[in-house]
């Protein structure tokens, strides 16, 4: 089976936060990325398309049955 060849994404995870400035939104932010026990684990991954329009899905890590969702163009 050939290699499939690799392209550019952009991954977007999102997630509102209250903190006292920029810097600590941040840090609690990664604190949750790295929790083992976290479920931050939902992504909106875009490649661009040959229009030069980026166009997404919706990927959740822990239900590998879903099917991506398309989402809207950035």
């Amino acid at each position: 089976m050939p290699k499939k060849e690799r392209k550019e994404y952009l991954v977007v995870w999102q997630i509102d936060i209250t903190a006292r400035d920029h810097k600590e939104a941040a840090e609690i932010a990664l604190d949750m990325q790295r929790d083992p026990g976290s479920l931050a684990t939902v992504f909106d991954v875009y490649e661009q398309g040959d229009t030069g329009a980026f166009q997404g899905r919706r990927i959740d890590l822990l239900d590998p049955d879903e099917k991506p969702v398309k989402i809207r163009r950035i």
